[in-house]
């Protein structure tokens, strides 16, 4: 009963997640003018994996894939307000958004009680906010301000690898792996994270024009 209902919780919470990330392909084309980001914000000073040196290409990673994920939803930027306004958006990017977290784990040898290893586990975040715009004759309407933000981190596990099983080593799970993340694991975030602010635009959207 237990197996069953920890299934149903999973299958219940993939749903959920993927709803998030998973938009509506429009049935006609529409066009937004992409304003932003407005703001560039960190919420720490040291980091491990963000190069804040070189802030820009986030930015740009972030905006070139926003369009091509937009177009998967029959949706295209425009660089100049067009005179026709029919089926025209505005997305107003207010921020986006960086933050690295640290959490120590601290792991007591089985072996020798008094020994210990330390591990500093990173995790990373990538968010946007933003509003999005009806761009009308009388005037621009809000039609809804959300955000977006997705994340990865280090993974410190005990479970038995591949190479583990192979050699016949670790079956009482009391050896540890550490596995760090790419060192340009930000980019990736900017491409997921502008994956879901599209979808989450085109579901605006989508309601807007039914």
């Amino acid at each position: 009963m237990r197996k069953k209902l920890a299934i149903y919780i999973f299958v219940l919470f993939c749903i959920i997640f993927n709803s998030c990330s998973i938009g509506r392909y429009l049935d006609s084309p529409a066009f937004v003018i992409i304003d932003g980001p407005n703001d560039f914000v960190v919420s720490n000073e040291e980091f491990k994996y963000l190069d804040l040196g070189e802030s820009d290409k986030y930015e740009i990673k972030f905006l070139m894939q926003l369009e091509t994920a937009l177009e998967k939803h029959n949706i295209y930027s425009m660089r100049i307000e067009p005179t026709n306004t029919d089926k025209l958006f505005m997305i107003l990017i207010s921020e986006i958004s960086f933050k690295e977290s640290t959490k120590t784990e601290v792991i007591a040898s089985d072996t020798f009680p008094d020994s210990q290893e330390v591990y500093n586990v990173v995790s990373c975040y990538a968010g946007s906010e933003f509003d999005v715009y009806n761009i009308g004759l009388n005037g621009n309407e809000l039609l809804k301000s959300t955000s977006a933000y997705t994340s990865k981190e280090e993974k410190l596990s005990n479970k038995r690898t591949f190479w583990q099983m192979i050699f016949r080593v670790n079956k009482d799970n009391s050896i540890y792996t550490y596995t760090e993340l790419p060192e340009d694991v930000f980019m990736d975030l900017c491409e997921k994270n502008a994956n879901k602010t599209a979808a989450k635009i085109s579901k605006v959207l989508y309601k807007a024009l039914k």
